[in-house]
């Protein structure tokens, strides 16, 4: 079992582990009581921890997580609207500016 995150946000490290439930990497979640010794303990220790149950799988789980939360690059060039002449980035398939199709 190896360490993967820790976050503070118990919301976060759910959303983190529904994310890996569906590439079928079993998880684990610790921590999510710790909270109450905030003030005794230095804030860190008390973070919420996500755990991948086979070592096998850390580096994918890892590479999961990296894209869930920075997200992939989008690829391709900007395009012009033929309808108004807006400069457009690559991942949108409607102009913002008017509405139209690309």
């Amino acid at each position: 079992m190896k360490l993967i995150f820790s976050a503070p946000q118990a919301t976060f490290i759910h959303n983190l582990k529904n994310i890996l439930d569906t590439y079928n990497i079993d998880t684990k979640i610790l921590g999510e009581h710790r909270s109450i010794g905030v003030g005794d303990l230095p804030p860190v220790q008390c973070w919420i921890e996500l755990w991948v149950l086979d070592d096998k799988k850390e580096s994918s789980a890892m590479e999961i997580i990296h894209q869930a939360i920075l997200g992939s690059p989008e690829e391709g060039e900007m395009w012009t609207c033929n309808d108004c002449g807006e400069k457009i980035e690559p991942q949108f398939t409607h102009c913002w500016n008017c509405g139209a199709e690309r």
